[in-house]
């Protein structure tokens, strides 16, 4: 096998299991509402494997519509959140940022940020006004807010650390 398609083939490899980590991990937390471990896993794999990272949330979006009851509005809403998380966080580390605390606060404020975007996509969808959408669903985003504070506190630096170690292996 030649250099170019070794590199493409741990490309494939590497973004599979991004993807069907990504897959299980909202599988495995999905019976708690709204506690969920997707954007620190997206926040990692797109700082250790930069745009790789975006095939894998475009696969996770696309398997997510098949496994769980799918709403256009829904559908929408996670192609732009999942994919503008890793675009943004792989951008970072392409720019060098090291700082855990820079990635912590991008997943905090995006983790906010996703209540606003699905509200929006909700209401322009199906008529309803944004901001009784959005009020009513504060209490779920107070709880992906706090289920992305406690991720990142304590599986940012390990997995982070871990995937750099076997990528510089591989």
């Amino acid at each position: 096998m030649e250099k170019g398609a070794l590199k493409t083939a741990k490309q494939i490899a590497r973004i599979a299991v991004m993807s069907a980590t990504l897959i299980v991990g909202k599988f495995v937390l999905s019976f708690i509402p709204n506690i969920e471990v997707v954007t620190t896993l997206v926040i990692v794999y797109a700082v250790v494997f930069k745009y790789e990272s975006v095939f894998a949330t475009l696969i996770f979006c696309t398997a997510d519509a098949f496994i769980y009851p799918p709403t256009l509005d829904v559908i929408v809403s996670y192609f732009i959140y999942w994919n503008l998380l890793s675009i943004l966080v792989a951008t970072l580390s392409e720019l060098k940022v090291k700082n855990f605390s820079v990635y912590l606060v991008v997943g905090l404020v995006m983790t906010a940020l996703f209540g606003v975007i699905t509200s929006l996509i909700y209401s322009l969808f199906y008529g309803v006004n944004f901001y009784a959408i959005y009020v009513a669903g504060l209490y779920f985003y107070a709880l992906q807010i706090i289920s992305t504070l406690v991720f990142m506190l304590v599986g940012f630096k390990p997995l982070t650390k871990t995937l750099i170690r076997i990528k510089e292996k591989t």
